[in-house]
Protein backbone atom coordinates (compact mmCIF):
# COMPACT_ATOMS: atom_id res chain seq x y z
CA UNK A 1 0.00 0.00 0.00
CA UNK A 2 1.37 3.44 -1.00
CA UNK A 3 0.68 6.23 1.41
CA UNK A 4 0.67 9.75 -0.15
CA UNK A 5 3.77 12.01 0.94
CA UNK A 6 1.75 14.53 2.64
CA UNK A 7 -0.15 11.85 4.61
CA UNK A 8 2.93 10.16 5.44
CA UNK A 9 4.58 13.40 6.25
CA UNK A 10 1.39 14.24 8.74
CA UNK A 11 1.98 11.24 10.71
CA UNK A 12 5.38 11.28 11.52
CA UNK A 13 4.52 14.62 13.03
CA UNK A 14 2.13 13.13 15.27
CA UNK A 15 4.36 10.51 16.10
CA UNK A 16 6.76 12.75 17.72
CA UNK A 17 4.60 15.67 19.33
CA UNK A 18 2.03 12.43 21.28
CA UNK A 19 -1.03 14.29 19.80
CA UNK A 20 -2.06 11.36 18.50
CA UNK A 21 -1.41 8.62 21.69
CA UNK A 22 -3.21 8.37 24.74
CA UNK A 23 -0.25 9.36 26.96
CA UNK A 24 -1.25 12.98 25.78
CA UNK A 25 -3.83 12.68 28.10
CA UNK A 26 -1.80 11.51 31.30
CA UNK A 27 0.56 14.21 30.73
CA UNK A 28 -2.00 17.03 30.66
CA UNK A 29 -3.42 15.46 33.68
CA UNK A 30 -2.26 14.80 37.35
CA UNK A 31 -0.82 11.03 38.50
CA UNK A 32 -0.75 10.28 42.49
CA UNK A 33 1.43 8.53 44.30
CA UNK A 34 0.90 6.85 48.39
CA UNK A 35 3.23 6.99 50.95
CA UNK A 36 3.42 5.98 54.76
CA UNK A 37 5.59 7.12 57.69
CA UNK A 38 7.55 4.00 58.10
CA UNK A 39 8.88 4.95 61.93
CA UNK A 40 4.62 4.47 62.29
CA UNK A 41 5.23 0.38 63.50
CA UNK A 42 2.96 -0.99 60.89
CA UNK A 43 4.22 -3.99 61.08
CA UNK A 44 1.94 -4.23 64.69
CA UNK A 45 -0.81 -1.01 64.55
CA UNK A 46 -3.11 -0.68 62.05
CA UNK A 47 -3.82 3.34 62.64
CA UNK A 48 -0.32 4.84 60.81
CA UNK A 49 0.13 8.55 59.39
CA UNK A 50 0.17 8.80 55.22
CA UNK A 51 0.62 11.07 52.51
CA UNK A 52 -0.47 11.71 48.92
CA UNK A 53 1.94 13.33 46.21
CA UNK A 54 0.94 14.72 42.75
CA UNK A 55 2.86 15.01 39.84
CA UNK A 56 1.18 16.44 36.62
CA UNK A 57 -0.52 19.97 35.83
CA UNK A 58 -1.18 19.90 39.74
CA UNK A 59 2.22 19.21 41.60
CA UNK A 60 2.28 18.88 45.21
CA UNK A 61 2.01 16.85 48.53
CA UNK A 62 -0.78 16.83 51.33
CA UNK A 63 -0.60 18.77 54.28
CA UNK A 64 0.23 17.09 57.56
CA UNK A 65 3.11 14.27 57.81
CA UNK A 66 4.77 15.11 54.44
CA UNK A 67 4.15 18.93 55.08
CA UNK A 68 3.00 19.62 51.68
CA UNK A 69 0.60 22.37 50.82
CA UNK A 70 -2.29 20.76 49.83
CA UNK A 71 -5.06 19.99 52.29
CA UNK A 72 -6.86 16.63 52.80
CA UNK A 73 -10.44 18.77 52.64
CA UNK A 74 -9.77 19.28 49.07
CA UNK A 75 -9.39 15.63 48.27
CA UNK A 76 -11.86 12.67 48.89
CA UNK A 77 -9.76 9.51 49.19
CA UNK A 78 -11.26 6.12 50.06
CA UNK A 79 -10.67 2.61 50.13
CA UNK A 80 -11.49 -0.91 50.35
CA UNK A 81 -9.41 -2.05 53.04
CA UNK A 82 -9.80 1.03 55.64
CA UNK A 83 -10.69 4.61 55.99
CA UNK A 84 -8.28 7.79 55.48
CA UNK A 85 -9.27 10.85 57.86
CA UNK A 86 -6.83 13.70 57.69
CA UNK A 87 -4.36 11.89 57.09
CA UNK A 88 -4.29 9.17 58.99
CA UNK A 89 -5.30 5.51 57.48
CA UNK A 90 -6.85 3.21 59.98
CA UNK A 91 -7.15 -0.26 57.98
CA UNK A 92 -8.60 -3.84 58.01
CA UNK A 93 -5.37 -6.06 58.25
CA UNK A 94 -7.11 -9.01 56.69
CA UNK A 95 -8.34 -7.05 53.89
CA UNK A 96 -5.25 -6.06 53.14
CA UNK A 97 -3.74 -9.25 53.43
CA UNK A 98 -6.22 -10.46 50.85
CA UNK A 99 -5.45 -7.28 48.37
CA UNK A 100 -1.88 -8.47 47.83
CA UNK A 101 -0.84 -6.83 51.60
CA UNK A 102 -1.88 -3.25 49.66
CA UNK A 103 -4.32 -0.86 50.07
CA UNK A 104 -5.99 0.69 46.96
CA UNK A 105 -7.04 4.26 47.14
CA UNK A 106 -9.63 6.65 44.97
CA UNK A 107 -8.51 10.07 44.82
CA UNK A 108 -11.08 12.50 43.71
CA UNK A 109 -9.10 15.88 43.16
CA UNK A 110 -9.94 18.29 41.65
CA UNK A 111 -12.33 16.82 39.59
CA UNK A 112 -10.06 13.92 39.04
CA UNK A 113 -10.32 10.51 39.80
CA UNK A 114 -7.14 8.76 40.06
CA UNK A 115 -6.08 5.19 41.65
CA UNK A 116 -3.04 4.37 43.69
CA UNK A 117 -1.55 1.71 45.70
CA UNK A 118 0.10 1.53 48.68
CA UNK A 119 2.56 -1.53 49.68
CA UNK A 120 2.33 -2.31 53.89
CA UNK A 121 4.84 -4.66 55.88
CA UNK A 122 3.37 -8.27 56.15
CA UNK A 123 4.49 -11.17 58.27
CA UNK A 124 6.62 -13.64 55.91
CA UNK A 125 7.53 -15.98 58.90
CA UNK A 126 6.84 -16.93 62.31
CA UNK A 127 9.43 -18.57 65.12
CA UNK A 128 8.67 -19.18 68.61
CA UNK A 129 11.13 -17.56 70.74
CA UNK A 130 10.65 -18.45 74.40
CA UNK A 131 11.90 -17.03 77.41
CA UNK A 132 12.48 -20.77 79.44
CA UNK A 133 13.61 -24.08 78.24
CA UNK A 134 10.71 -26.22 80.20
CA UNK A 135 7.37 -25.78 81.83
CA UNK A 136 6.73 -25.70 85.50
CA UNK A 137 3.53 -27.02 86.82
CA UNK A 138 1.13 -24.47 88.42
CA UNK A 139 3.20 -21.69 86.35
CA UNK A 140 0.94 -19.76 83.40
CA UNK A 141 4.03 -20.67 80.64
CA UNK A 142 3.91 -17.43 77.91
CA UNK A 143 4.10 -18.67 74.36
CA UNK A 144 6.58 -16.01 72.47
CA UNK A 145 6.14 -15.93 69.42
CA UNK A 146 8.16 -13.49 66.77
CA UNK A 147 7.26 -12.53 62.96
CA UNK A 148 9.41 -11.57 60.51
CA UNK A 149 8.20 -9.06 58.42
CA UNK A 150 9.24 -8.10 54.46
CA UNK A 151 10.65 -4.93 56.02
CA UNK A 152 12.92 -7.04 57.19
CA UNK A 153 11.91 -6.35 60.96
CA UNK A 154 11.27 -9.24 64.04
CA UNK A 155 8.59 -7.90 66.41
CA UNK A 156 6.70 -10.69 69.42
CA UNK A 157 2.83 -11.10 67.91
CA UNK A 158 0.24 -10.86 70.23
CA UNK A 159 -2.88 -13.48 70.02
CA UNK A 160 -4.35 -10.70 67.62
CA UNK A 161 -2.30 -12.25 65.04
CA UNK A 162 -1.47 -15.22 66.04
CA UNK A 163 -3.58 -17.83 67.00
CA UNK A 164 -2.24 -21.13 69.01
CA UNK A 165 -2.83 -25.08 69.43
CA UNK A 166 -1.69 -27.87 71.36
CA UNK A 167 -1.36 -31.36 71.20
CA UNK A 168 -0.52 -33.34 74.40
CA UNK A 169 -1.97 -31.83 78.11
CA UNK A 170 -2.30 -29.18 79.73
CA UNK A 171 -4.47 -25.98 79.68
CA UNK A 172 -4.05 -23.39 76.63
CA UNK A 173 -5.99 -19.46 77.03
CA UNK A 174 -4.49 -17.51 74.61
CA UNK A 175 -0.87 -17.47 74.48
CA UNK A 176 -0.61 -18.84 78.19
CA UNK A 177 -0.01 -22.83 78.45
CA UNK A 178 -0.64 -24.49 82.35
CA UNK A 179 -0.40 -28.09 83.18
CA UNK A 180 -1.79 -28.42 87.04
CA UNK A 181 0.70 -29.89 89.87
CA UNK A 182 -1.51 -33.05 89.85
CA UNK A 183 -1.16 -33.31 86.23
CA UNK A 184 2.07 -36.05 86.35
CA UNK A 185 0.70 -37.65 83.24
CA UNK A 186 1.77 -35.13 81.12
CA UNK A 187 5.98 -34.61 80.08
CA UNK A 188 5.60 -32.62 77.24
CA UNK A 189 3.46 -30.42 74.89
CA UNK A 190 3.58 -29.69 71.21
CA UNK A 191 2.24 -26.02 70.40
CA UNK A 192 1.70 -25.15 67.23
CA UNK A 193 1.07 -21.54 66.39
CA UNK A 194 -0.23 -20.02 63.01
CA UNK A 195 -0.77 -17.04 61.29
CA UNK A 196 -4.30 -15.66 61.38
CA UNK A 197 -4.27 -13.96 57.78
CA UNK A 198 -2.83 -17.09 56.85
CA UNK A 199 -2.65 -20.20 58.63
CA UNK A 200 -0.33 -22.03 56.07
CA UNK A 201 2.38 -19.31 57.87
CA UNK A 202 3.10 -21.47 60.87
CA UNK A 203 5.55 -22.78 63.71
CA UNK A 204 5.62 -25.42 66.28
CA UNK A 205 8.25 -26.60 68.99
CA UNK A 206 7.76 -29.15 71.99
CA UNK A 207 7.93 -27.77 75.13
CA UNK A 208 9.39 -30.22 78.03
CA UNK A 209 7.16 -30.48 81.59
CA UNK A 210 9.53 -29.97 84.19
CA UNK A 211 9.35 -33.50 86.30
CA UNK A 212 11.53 -32.83 89.27
CA UNK A 213 10.04 -29.71 91.86
CA UNK A 214 12.27 -27.14 93.03
CA UNK A 215 13.63 -27.91 96.39
CA UNK A 216 15.92 -25.39 96.71
CA UNK A 217 15.17 -22.09 99.11
CA UNK A 218 17.10 -19.17 100.58
CA UNK A 219 18.46 -19.66 104.33
CA UNK A 220 15.93 -17.64 106.84
CA UNK A 221 17.50 -14.53 108.55
CA UNK A 222 18.04 -16.72 111.70
CA UNK A 223 19.57 -19.89 109.95
CA UNK A 224 22.50 -16.82 108.54
CA UNK A 225 23.12 -15.41 112.10
CA UNK A 226 23.32 -18.77 113.43
CA UNK A 227 26.13 -19.52 110.66
CA UNK A 228 27.93 -16.87 111.30
CA UNK A 229 28.30 -17.07 115.07
CA UNK A 230 29.45 -20.59 114.20
CA UNK A 231 32.77 -19.35 111.79
CA UNK A 232 33.41 -16.60 114.81
CA UNK A 233 33.34 -19.21 117.62
CA UNK A 234 36.16 -21.26 115.33
CA UNK A 235 38.33 -18.36 115.26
Amino acid sequence: MNIPRTLYAFLIVLCFTGTGSGEANAQVGNSVQAYYDSSSVAELFNRIPVGLTFSGKTPGATKGWLHGRIGWNELSVTSPQGTVDHGVLTFDRGKVWNNHHRISFKVVFRGETLQTDLLLPYVQSLRFHLFTDSLKRDNPFDLNVEGRFSTGKIYPLDTGMVAFTKMGGGRLNGNLLTVTGDDSATQRIKVVARLKTDPAISDSIIIPVKIVPDTASLPSEAQLLKKWKRRGSRH
